[in-house]
């Protein structure tokens, strides 16, 4: 009995928790505009590698979305780090 009640009250916490972890790793693109391509990023060079969907490690997250924005969103966020 005491199992069930600490398994009933241990689920909540951890589907809270693994929403929240979702929720920290997810990359929103949604203010970036589409730049021709021959444009270059108006992206400050800070060192914070981003991994996408198409193997490609880019220079941080804002070279990522412009990347996502010319793709028309075919490539996708993968995680943080080198790919």
């Amino acid at each position: 009995m005491k199992a069930v009640a600490v398994c009933l009250f241990l689920m909540p916490i951890s589907i809270f928790k693994k929403y929240c972890v979702l929720q920290i790793f997810q990359l929103d693109c949604s203010g970036y505009e589409k730049l021709p391509s021959g444009v270059s990023p108006p992206c400050i060079r800070i060192y914070e590698p981003v991994c996408s969907s198409n193997g490609k490690t880019y220079i941080n997250r804002c070279f990522c979305c412009i990347a996502v924005q010319r793709s028309d969103n075919k490539i996708k966020f993968s995680h943080y780090g080198w790919c």
